[in-house]
Parts: structure tokens; sequence; C-alpha cells
């Protein structure tokens, strides 16, 4: 088995609030507050060992928001859903506010690709970066992709995650990160609804 790669999380953190300012680096301590997050930090020191033990290498990645076309599970997949909604022309409200750093679905699966290919000499967990903006940026974008869009957001509630993250060890292994600017990624992830909707190919009792 030449290269692993495999999806660990930001979870695997703790509370933004405990980090330092500035980017938050791949060996900041880690803290999971969740069931989830403990369940990722697991999947990472099980890659240790198996690097330790059987020589077999491996490159998790810590995303923390991904969004585009297909992502429709858990808390997160909001940001998809609210363009989806923009899509069909179906209100939808964010429950969530504050800021994320956020990755495009096909961006991460480039990353994914590159990492097994890389066919690393170790076991490391890599911070994801791409963009960082508010849920407030980020609706506004929406709204100039889709201006008919009814799409708002719980300002009260804000992720609990550092959204600046430092990608440097990521790039070491893969080169160039793949990155979609965000209103390219909006657009192409509504056409994609538009395509699914109009096939009766997509679920639309997601945005109750």
């Amino acid at each position: 088995m030449r290269g692993i790669a495999y999806a660990s999380s930001v979870a695997v953190l703790g509370p933004a609030s405990i980090y330092p300012e500035g980017p938050v680096s791949d060996d900041a301590s880690l803290n999971p507050r969740t069931l989830y997050g403990v369940y990722k930090q697991a999947n990472e020191a099980t890659a240790r060992i198996y690097w330790d033990d059987f020589g077999i290498g491996s490159v998790g990645l810590r995303p923390y928001i991904v969004y585009g076309a297909a992502r429709d599970q858990g808390l997160n997949s909001d940001l998809a859903r609210a363009i989806l909604a923009a899509t069909v022309g179906r209100p939808f409200y964010i429950k969530f506010g504050g800021k994320a750093a956020l990755q495009y679905t096909r961006d991460v699966a480039q990353m994914f690709i590159r990492a097994a290919r890389a066919e690393f000499s170790g076991a490391v967990a890599c911070n994801m970066q791409n963009d960082s903006v508010s849920i407030e940026s980020f609706l506004e974008t929406l709204r100039q992709v889709l201006p008919e869009c009814e799409v708002d957001f719980d300002a009260s509630v804000e992720l609990p995650f550092p959204h600046r993250m430092d990608d440097s060890r990521l790039r070491s292994i893969i080169g160039e990160i793949p990155h979609t600017p965000l209103p390219e990624a909006i657009l192409e992830t509504s056409q994609i609804f538009r395509t699914l909707a109009k096939e009766g190919r997509i679920d639309l009792s997601q945005l109750e």
C-alpha cells in the first residue's frame, strides 16, 4: 500500500479561544469537544500507529466546511443547501453565523487524490484553508450570483473552531492547493443543482 489519504476534521481542535491569533498550525494542541472530534482524533492516532508499526504512510486532511453538490448531511451542509434553495426559489435559513474556512467539493476531491498519490513517508494530519469568510459575506456572494435568493442566517450562533488555518504542510506535500473562487464555485454548484432538479433527481425536502 503506497499511499493513503483520509478525512479527519477541524473538529479535532478545540474552540478558537484557546489558540493564539493567527493561522493555526497542524501541530497545535488537539482538544475536541464533541464525539465526532474525538473519533477523528482517534483516526489520526490510528494512522500514526500504522506508520510506526507497519510503515504505511498516510496524509489526513482536516476540512472545515465542505460545500457543493452532494454535500447534504450535517449542520455544515447548510451552505450547500442554501445554494440549492436559491437555485430552486425556496427560502432557507442557515442555522449559524460567524466565520469559517470553506472548501469546495471539487477542490477537496483533488486534494485527496494528490495526497494519496504523494506516497508520503510518515503519518501527518494537515489543516486546510482555501476561503476564510463570514457567513454574512458568503450570503452576499450568493446574492450576487443568484439575486433572487431568499436565504438568511442565525448571527447568534457561531461555529466554535478557528477559521484561519496554516496549510503550509499540505502545500509541501501536494504542491499548489486547488482553489475555485467562491463566486465560481457557487455558480457551478447552482448549475448542477438546476440540472438535478429539472430531472427530478434531488430531494427538495431537505430544504424544509
